[in-house]
C-alpha cells in the first residue's frame, strides 16, 4: 500500500461470568479522535483521524476500551466486560492506477 489508512477496528465484547446483556439498545459515543458504537456484542472504532498502521490505531483505541471496561468494573464491584480484537478495515488512499505495477512487501501478522 501506498497511503494506508485505518478506517474501523473492530472488537468483540465478552461478557464477565455473573453479567449477561439482553438486547441492549446500541451504545454510540465519539471523541476527538474517532466514533464508537456498541451494538450485538459488537464493537466498532471508525477513525475521524488518520492513522497509517493497525498498532497505533489499536493503541488509540484500546486505552478508550480498557477506560470502559475499568469504569463498569468499579461501578458493579466485579469484571462486567472485556473486549476482544477482531480485525481492522485498512483502505489505501493512493491506489495504483489500474496496469501499474504494484510492489507489495509482507511483514509479521498481528
Amino acid at each position: 500500500m501506498r497511503d494506508p489508512h485505518v478506517v474501523a477496528l473492530f472488537y468483540r465484547l465478552i461478557e464477565g461470568q455473573q453479567i449477561t446483556f439482553d438486547s441492549p439498545p446500541p451504545i454510540e459515543d465519539a471523541t476527538d479522535e474517532f466514533r464508537v458504537r456498541l451494538a450485538d456484542n459488537e464493537v466498532t472504532v471508525e477513525f475521524l483521524s488518520h492513522y497509517s498502521d493497525v498498532p497505533s490505531a489499536r493503541r488509540t483505541a484500546e486505552g478508550y476500551l480498557e477506560a470502559w471496561e475499568i469504569k463498569a468494573q468499579l461501578e458493579a464491584g466485579h469484571p462486567v466486560m472485556q473486549f476482544e480484537f477482531v480485525r481492522p478495515e485498512v483502505i489505501d488512499r493512493n491506489p495504483p492506477l489500474p496496469g501499474e505495477p504494484q510492489t507489495l512487501s509482507v511483514g509479521p501478522a498481528e
